[in-house]
This record gives C-alpha cells, sequence and structure tokens, in this order.
C-alpha cells in the first residue's frame, strides 16, 4: 500500500475509535445525569413514594408546576406521579412536593420545600399535624367542605333562543389554577357569522350616538368579573337588569351574571376533601390546597 494509502486509513481508524469514544462518554454523561436526577427526586420523594426509578414529564406548559415524574419500581412498574409546584404564599413562593397515585385518584402525602413563611404562623404548613390532613385522600381538598373547587376547562353557557332583535347571548369562561382567567360576553346574531360584539367593534350594531359601544361596555363587565371572580358578587337592579356600580356600563348586565353563573357551575365541584387550615395562617393554608389540587389536575389529564 502506499504511504498516502496507509495515511488515509490511519485517520479513518482514528475518525472511528473517537467517534465511538465520544458517543460512549455522551452515552456515560446521559447516564450519570439520569443518576444524578433520580438520586435527587429521591430524595425529597423518599417518604413519600419509595420508587427504583423517576422518568420526567414536560411541564413547560404548566405553571406553577415545576417538575414532574413517573415513579418506577424494580420491575419498572408505574407506582405513582411525583409533582413540584411552587404557588405565592403569604410571605413568598412555597414549594410543595405531591405523590400521587398511578390512577390520580389518591394522594399518598406531601411535603413543603422551600418557603418563607413566618415561624408560628405560616410555617406551620410544615408540620405533621397539617400535611397528614392530604395522606392517602382523594382530591380536590378545600379548606371547609362548603368551598368552591373550580375545574380548568373553558366553560360556556347561552341563551335557548333568539330576542327580538335577533340575538343570542352567550358567555363563555375560562379557568386555570382554580381561578376565573379569562371572560367572553357577546351574542350570536341569527343566519349570520357575525356577532353582536363583531359588529359592534365595525360600528354596524349602535344603540345610540351618546355612551360607550356595546362591545365596550361587555369588556367592563368581564373585567369586573375577573375581578370580583363570582357571578353574586356582580351588583344589579333586578327589576331592570342595569347596573350603577360599573362606570360606563348602561346596558342590561342580567343576562350576563346569569349565563356567567350557569357556566361555572358546569366548572365547579362539590364535597371536596375538607382540610383544616393552620391557625392565623389562613394564606398560606390556602396555597397549600392550591398547589394539591394543581398537581392532582396536572396528572389526572395525562392519565385521563
Amino acid at each position: 500500500m502506499k504511504p498516502l494509502g496507509k495515511d488515509m486509513l490511519s485517520l479513518l481508524v482514528a475518525a472511528v475509535l473517537a467517534t465511538g469514544l465520544l458517543w460512549g462518554s455522551d452515552k456515560l454523561t446521559r447516564s450519570l445525569i439520569e443518576k444524578q436526577e433520580t438520586e435527587r427526586v429521591a430524595a425529597v420523594f423518599s417518604d413519600l413514594l419509595p420508587a427504583d426509578r423517576f422518568e420526567a414529564l414536560s411541564t413547560a406548559e404548566n405553571k406553577p408546576i415545576t417538575a414532574a415524574y413517573r415513579a418506577f419500581d424494580t420491575q419498572n412498574r408505574l407506582l405513582g406521579f411525583a409533582v413540584t409546584v411552587k404557588v405565592d404564599g403569604y410571605a413568598g413562593p412555597i414549594t410543595v412536593h405531591a405523590a400521587l397515585s398511578a390512577d390520580a385518584t389518591t394522594v399518598y402525602g406531601i411535603r413543603i420545600g422551600e418557603h418563607r413563611e413566618t415561624v408560628g404562623y405560616g410555617a406551620g404548613i410544615t408540620e405533621t399535624s397539617f400535611l397528614s390532613q392530604f395522606q392517602n385522600r382523594t382530591p380536590p381538598f378545600s379548606l371547609t367542605a362548603g368551598d368552591r373547587i373550580l375545574q380548568d376547562g373553558v366553560y360556556r353557557a347561552a341563551e335557548n333562543n333568539f330576542d327580538s332583535s335577533g340575538f343570542r347571548d352567550f358567555v363563555e369562561v375560562t379557568v386555570s389554577g382554580q381561578e376565573i382567567t379569562a371572560v367572553n360576553w357577546d351574542a350570536e346574531q341569527q343566519n349570520s357569522t357575525e356577532t353582536k360584539k363583531s359588529l359592534s367593534r365595525a360600528g354596524k350594531y349602535v344603540m345610540s350616538q351618546t355612551g360607550l359601544a356595546w362591545h365596550e361596555q361587555a369588556e367592563i363587565m368581564e373585567l369586573a368579573l375577573l375581578e370580583k371572580q363570582d357571578p353574586s358578587a356582580i351588583v344589579y337592579q333586578p327589576d331592570t337588569g342595569k347596573t350603577d356600580a360599573y362606570s360606563g356600563a348602561t346596558i342590561s348586565v342580567e343576562p350576563f351574571v346569569r349565563l356567567a353563573a350557569s357556566a361555572l357551575a358546569q366548572a365547579t365541584k362539590t364535597g371536596a376533601a375538607a382540610v383544616d387550615g393552620v391557625s392565623g395562617a389562613t394564606t398560606s393554608s390556602t396555597a397549600v390546597v392550591n398547589a394539591v389540587n394543581t398537581a392532582a389536575t396536572f396528572i389526572k389529564n395525562i392519565v385521563g
């Protein structure tokens, strides 16, 4: 073989060996990272969910969840799920670790990670007397048995019939993290793809030459519900359906309040498992309850 051929062969062999070493090194590195991750998660959840292996789940679209894992035993059987949620407490963020069953129907237990709650008050959420109330119970939870629990989703309620003007009101309410995060009050137009809001914005639906347009008044009431978080807290005159409580709103808001309540009724789950809050620390206790419910909803959406 000519010297040039030998040199090329040597380079090829060296390249193959280098690739193999890099591949092996990368595989080893990933293996070490996975082992370290498992050890880190196991250290947090060891007393709640003793697993041999943890498989990370994507949480990018699910704030305030910061991490979530499937937990497997030595036989690679699914034991349950480990979820970490960060919520706002009274004095700052609270990290809550929750372990749930494989079918997401039971909370095995929770523990509190980092927090800034006050010793003697909010810090009571770290005590066994509070944490044990979640153990081996079915979510959702509430501080009292009568508290309203809202399930995440988009809910819609509409009038049964079109009115004399050819419109049929509807309200859509979006719930996320057990809070109302978006509201849409509009009305379908009979035999048309247009809605009252789109017509109003285009200047095709005009109530009068003075005052705010219909879509602007609708937006005032939407913001009012976002602030109040409860349709029953919106004040209006039952005999006229109108309100003096919101500047600029002169239209009848009765349909909005009634339909919003109907939409929220679809999102409301009753009979939540009651938890006794820490005395003098309602905000801290509520934060933990919300965190556990958020973790449970996230896993329920995964298992179906």
